[in-house]
């Protein structure tokens, strides 16, 4: 596999709206890729475990649609958008847990401000989970914060991502 896409990116039209896109890492067949701002400024939800929460149910309801769309509009076909697996549930869109930022904060590029990760900060009935700040560091937040973003990560195939970087 050719790693010399990380951090390179890309530009994907959604709904009416150019958004560049980094690739951030690369995982067995393919490529994370991360959206180069923040989307959206949401509540994590009633809980913090990724599983039930309403950032995951968002981004699965809200934004796969345009996603497939945008890339085929790239004449990129949609099963390139790859199942990526996390630590409770299988997602063809997701964002990052702390392990990942940790990872590869190298290849992300900041951010106008704070965004969630998917990883609880305590215990998995604490109402907190860990956000990446402005300035790059984590910390736990209150999940009823409504005034942190959402940067969602989708996981394409190596194909896909040699169509859409050139």
């Amino acid at each position: 596999m050719d790693n010399s896409y990380v951090k390179k990116s890309f530009v994907l039209q959604i709904e009416g709206r150019y958004l560049q896109w980094d690739v951030i890492a690369q995982r067995d067949n393919g490529f994370l890729v991360m959206s180069h701002e923040i989307m959206y400024h949401v509540s994590y939800g009633a809980t913090n475990r990724w599983k039930d929460c309403f950032v995951r149910n968002y981004l699965q309801d809200v934004w796969m649609r345009p996603i497939r769309e945008a890339l085929e509009l790239k004449n990129v076909d949609s099963s390139a958008l790859l199942y990526y697996q996390t630590e409770s549930a299988t997602d063809r869109i997701f964002i990052l847990s702390k392990d990942e930022h940790t990872e590869w904060k190298q290849n992300i590029p900041p951010k106008s401000g704070a965004y969630w990760l998917r990883t609880s900060y305590g215990h998995l009935h604490t109402p907190y989970a860990w956000v990446v700040s402005q300035d790059g560091r984590h910390m736990g937040e209150p999940v009823s914060n409504a005034s942190i973003g959402i940067v969602p990560v989708i996981f394409l195939a190596e194909d896909a991502i040699r169509d859409l970087c050139p």
